[in-house]
């Protein structure tokens, strides 16, 4: 069993609600840890990473679709370690990344 660190460097902008920020370049230095095509399946990442205490966005250069999909990119502050965000979005569905 891994056992993910908690942490909270950043708080998340918003209130913590997860936004799909578009066209935005305030956002452009941040690293990209994994790339979706329909927004539910990024939010619910972006929420895993939250939870992990990650500062975490989503971010798309266009707008979506009328279906929500669309090229959308999971992002993390500069300052966050963009291999633990990645390595916990690929483990995120083992049963024991918790």
């Amino acid at each position: 069993m891994v056992a993910w660190p908690r942490r909270r460097k950043f708080p998340p902008p918003g209130g913590g609600r997860v936004k799909l920020h578009v066209g935005d370049a305030a956002f452009d230095d941040w690293p990209i840890v994994a790339d979706f095509e329909d927004l539910t399946t990024a939010t619910a990442f972006c929420g895993i990473l939250r939870e992990r205490g990650f500062a975490a966005e989503i971010t798309s250069d266009w707008p979506l679709d009328e279906f929500g999909a669309g090229d959308i990119a999971l992002r993390v502050h500069p300052e966050e370690d963009q291999f633990a965000a990645r390595d916990l979005i690929e483990f995120a569905e083992d049963e024991d990344y918790e």
